[in-house]
């Protein structure tokens, strides 16, 4: 027989297949978030214009992915967007991705969409589109630029385009 003076709760907490179910439930949260925790570093560095490199950059994959060359001052401005340094690498689906560093340089805040041609021996393998919403005039934001081809290491040779005036 219950005693009267004790809670429901109490009385849950008494049962072992309640107290077995709170510690599961604990457990797998605590896991969840560990596992969303990750590495903040994940290696990637990001190639300056006009520098040349042979070495490869880590990307966060087991693979290795080659560091980016460098494009010519003319392709890295277009319609008042001048581009800082970029990185090309596949992403989960093996396709390209890139992240590029670019500069409003108009005196004006307003949004960018941008078309990066990527050429590997005189060929397009893939184009890139990414867009940024207002930017403030002369400030620096990051564009993530996806694409839906099949990545393609090798040495590339870029074409980046501004599709806003």
């Amino acid at each position: 027989m219950w005693r009267t003076g004790l809670s429901v709760v109490k009385r849950l907490f008494r049962r072992w297949w309640v107290v077995a179910l709170a510690i599961t439930v604990i457990v797998v949260a605590w896991g969840v978030s560990l596992s969303f925790t990750g590495d903040l570093d994940s290696g990637v560095s990001l190639v300056p214009l006009g520098a040349t490199t042979a070495t490869e950059t880590p990307a966060p994959a087991a693979r290795q992915v080659p560091a980016v060359p460098s494009v010519s001052s003319s392709a890295a401005a277009d319609q008042g967007w001048i581009v800082l340094h970029y990185f090309i690498s596949p992403d989960a689906l093996d396709n390209f991705a890139a992240t590029f560093t670019v500069t409003n340089g108009r005196a004006l805040p307003r949004p960018g969409f941008f078309t990066v041609t990527v050429r590997l021996a005189g060929k397009v393998v893939a184009t890139l589109r990414g867009f940024v919403a207002s930017t403030p005039a002369h400030r620096t934001v990051p564009v993530q630029m996806i694409s839906l081809d099949h990545y393609v290491p090798g040495p590339y040779k870029i074409e980046f385009r501004s599709n806003f005036s």
